[in-house]
Order: structure tokens, then sequence, then C-alpha cells
């Protein structure tokens, strides 16, 4: 591992690599949608987890805020790409499981169902709120992918949990919600 590391991110340093992947950008594939370092994802999914579930657990927060990092390594692949090719998908994921464990970073898989959902849920919901208010043709292909997502996510949740995350979507669809 240490020897792909080297050749792909140029160091082995634990420290100089997590906080390298939080300048990856995100979306950097098209020019339609701005673009957004990991690091301006990430804070906002923490935020919006702990908006939505205040008493969520630290292990949640942690699996949050280090759950792509991993883009360091293996970059921000579309998530057409993953959904059109399952051999690339686990390729990536393989990859992915391997450059975290290598850092003893926390895991999503390593979340009960119901947190990974949660986890899922806030990740889509930022990945919304950032191209709702985009204009341009894919900014809205990714945004309506995300609402899927947030939809399939949340019916994994218990269903008192339903309602909060519902009505925000709706007013996401509005023009009266803004960041």
């Amino acid at each position: 591992m240490e020897d792909k590391l080297l050749d792909i991110c140029g160091t082995t340093d634990r420290l100089a690599l997590v906080l390298s992947g939080g300048s990856v950008r995100r979306y950097h594939q098209d020019g339609s949608v701005h673009p957004q370092s990991v690091s301006d994802h990430t804070w906002r999914a923490l935020i919006i987890l702990l908006h939505f579930w205040p008493e969520i657990s630290r292990q949640v927060l942690l699996a949050m805020t280090y759950h792509d990092v991993a883009e360091r390594y293996i970059g921000d692949i579309p998530a057409t790409v993953k959904l059109n090719s399952p051999e690339i998908s686990n390729t990536l994921n393989d990859m992915e499981v391997e450059f975290t464990q290598f850092l003893n970073l926390p895991m999503k898989r390593d979340l009960s169902p119901t947190d990974y959902h949660r986890l899922k849920c806030a990740d889509y919901i930022e990945l919304c709120i950032t191209c709702r208010v985009q204009s341009g043709r894919r900014a809205r292909q990714i945004y309506e992918r995300g609402v899927d997502l947030v939809s399939k996510h949340l019916l994994n949740l218990p269903k008192e949990e339903h309602g909060p995350i519902s009505e925000f979507m709706l007013l996401l669809k509005t023009d009266c919600w803004r960041s």
C-alpha cells in the first residue's frame, strides 16, 4: 500500500493524506456545476447530520468527517460511472477500503444500518442543496438523482424520522429555501 500511495499521492504520511483529502474537488468533470471541495461538502454534511439528528453518536460524526477522504487516493468518480459499471464500482470500493484501513479511519460499513442510512441521507441532502441552487441541466439532473437517493435511504430509517426530512426536501424543491 505504501508504494501505491507514494506513486499516486506522493506521501504516506497519515496526517498529510487526511488533510489533503479535503482539497479534492467535487463535480470537476462537469463545468455546469460549481466545483466544491471535499472539505466544504463534509462540513455542510456534518451540519445537516446534526440538524436532523442532534444526538447522533460520535462514531457517526467521525464516519461522516472522513467519509470522502479516500477520494485523495481514488479521485471523485461520478456516481453515474459507478452505477453503470459494477466492476468499476467494486474496484473503487476495494481501493477505498484499503486506503481507509491503511489510515485507520472510521468506516461507513462499521455503522449500524440505521446510522449508515442517516449518514447517507445527510450526504445526499447536502448534494441536493448544492445542486438545487445552481442553474443548468446537469445540476438539475444531479439534484433529481440526489432526491431519489435521499428517498431511498429515508425508507430505511424509523418512520418518526421521515417527517422532518420529507418536509425539508419539499421546501428545498421550492424557491423559498436558500442556503
